[in-house]
């Protein structure tokens, strides 16, 4: 009996104690991401017939008066940074070539092979970009244009061969391109991703990103492929497990994991009710933090969050 008792408090003890022995210091001034219009992956490639999270959608999207642009990034299998999304596979996304297979992927491949991919949709890019060569061309716009532009970067660090190394990357890239200090934010539903790009690097500005039953998303995705090794018995409790593993997972990521990681900005997938979703934005921005909203696509809603100082991503540039 004692036993069971002493349980729960050693795990609330061990919390404690972590949460006041590794909490990062919290983020610099974010509030240049205030009230910002930028879009999803660039610009979705039903407007723009450019594929997504590539150079020539991101010039599409600021030429058409974007204030910036959200995109991903992953890590080659010799830890080169692309611009892409898709953790699994290529194959919808570019044309594959020969020698290679449908389940090709960016952490599978090295970057001289992934040069050798081209995106389906014809327009001038010929693979998914490198970040330096992405960051490079919106760079040169804005000099060009002496306008500044807002970056909101996405880790998706789904490594098959070993410990990533995209957020040391991302850490030592923000100290060569200073410039990115005060109109870039790193985000990423990985904690531990955030926790280590924080750790690298105090002075970037970072954002939690926050979905409801994201991990069983994740798992329909075939992500926890190795679950299904488990025994039957095991595996029978999966869904329920999942469930409630979603639920702590989403209040400790609203609640707690913000301020232990320093973050500076909230991420959340807003639903079909505005009042709601305003409500989120108030809540979230009482407790200190810039909010980012995602995606949204209904020109009124766009407007009223806009209004009340959130970040909003959407897919298109145009009123839907």
């Amino acid at each position: 009996m004692i036993l069971l008792l002493s349980l729960p408090l050693g795990i609330i003890l061990a919390i404690y104690f972590i949460y006041h022995n590794y909490k990062l210091p919290n983020s610099t001034d974010s509030s240049f991401m205030k009230g910002k219009l930028i879009g999803h992956r660039c610009v979705h490639s039903d407007e723009s017939n450019l594929p997504d999270n590539s150079i020539s959608s991101a010039m599409y999207g600021l030429q058409q008066g974007l204030d910036g642009l959200e995109f991903d990034i992953m890590e080659s299998k010799d830890n080169e940074i692309f611009i892409f999304h898709d953790p699994t596979t290529m194959s919808n996304r570019c044309i594959i070539p020969d020698g290679f297979n449908e389940k090709s992927c960016i952490s599978n491949l090295r970057s001289s092979d992934i040069k050798k991919f081209a995106f389906k949709i014809k327009n001038g890019d010929s693979y998914p970009p490198t970040l330096p060569e992405f960051i490079k061309s919106i760079h040169t716009y804005t000099s060009s244009n002496r306008s500044k532009k807002i970056l909101f970067i996405e880790i998706k660090d789904f490594s098959e061969h070993g410990e990533p190394k995209i957020v040391e990357q991302i850490a030592q890239f923000f100290i060569d391109h200073p410039h990115l200090y005060d109109c870039a934010v790193v985000a990423s539903f990985s904690a531990i991703s955030l926790y280590k790009v924080k750790k690298n690097n105090p002075k970037i500005v970072t954002s939690i990103i926050t979905k409801k039953d994201v991990l069983r998303i994740w798992y329909s995705e075939g992500l926890f492929k190795d679950l299904f090794k488990w025994p039957l018995v095991f595996r029978m409790f999966l869904p329920l497990t999942i469930h409630i593993l979603d639920a702590l997972f989403y209040l400790c990521a609203m609640r707690i994991l913000p301020s232990f990681l320093g973050v500076g900005m909230i991420s959340f997938e807003t639903s079909k009710d505005l009042q709601k979703d305003l409500q989120m934005v108030k809540w979230i921005q009482s407790r200190g933090y810039q909010v980012n909203t995602y995606v949204v696509n209904n020109a009124h809603h766009k407007k009223q969050l806009m209004i009340h100082k959130a970040l909003v991503t959407t897919d298109y540039t145009r009123d839907k």
